[in-house]
């Protein structure tokens, strides 16, 4: 199974904070980004307790569905390499704006939502719970913050570098665990 700090760099890589700035363009305001990580984590936290009931209707073990969350993983990390950061377009603005653009598509990702399941399936609810809101904790303060685009450009390279990593570990280690 998934360690919890596997787990925890997996959530992390997957929110990818660096690059999230840049694909909101004007940032929100810490209110409205706070909002969207709390709904972005109730989501988490949703698809970590239904992981068990999912996967049973799925007919899939827990190894298996971890296997195609670290594939989705090193795919969305290599694409990050490749193309360019593209941002979002404007919201409504207000209050909506912590539904689109921030809450979706730019925190809760396909990613993020197998890796939610996958995470719930290993390590339980309540850790995933835990390690959810520091992933997204981070990601609220890279979105809010202000500093240069170069840094989150270099930065959400490096951090699209290790959801490659860890991704294809999450699938080596899915594989062994069959």
């Amino acid at each position: 199974p998934m360690t919890t700090t596997m787990a925890a760099l997996a959530l992390l890589v997957a929110c990818n904070p660096a690059r999230r700035r840049l694909e909101l363009d004007p940032r929100p305001g810490w209110p409205v980004a706070g909002v969207a990580a709390g709904g972005v984590g109730l989501v988490i936290v949703i698809l970590a307790a239904l992981s068990g009931p999912l996967l049973d209707w799925l007919d899939v073990s827990a190894p298996t569905f971890r296997i195609g969350a670290g594939l989705v993983l090193a795919l969305r990390g290599l694409l990050d390499l490749v193309l360019r950061p593209r941002p979002e377009p404007a919201g409504p603005g207000g209050w909506l704006d912590a539904l689109w653009p921030v809450g979706f598509p730019v925190l809760l990702r396909p990613e993020v939502a197998v890796l939610a399941v996958a995470v719930g399936a290993d390590i339980g609810v309540t850790t995933t719970a835990l390690v959810a809101v520091s992933a997204l904790a981070l990601a609220v303060v890279a979105i809010v913050a202000p500093w240069p685009r170069a840094l989150a450009r270099g930065v959400g390279a490096v951090t699209s570098a290790g959801a490659v990593v860890v991704g294809v570990a999450l699938t080596v280690g899915g594989v062994l665990d069959i």
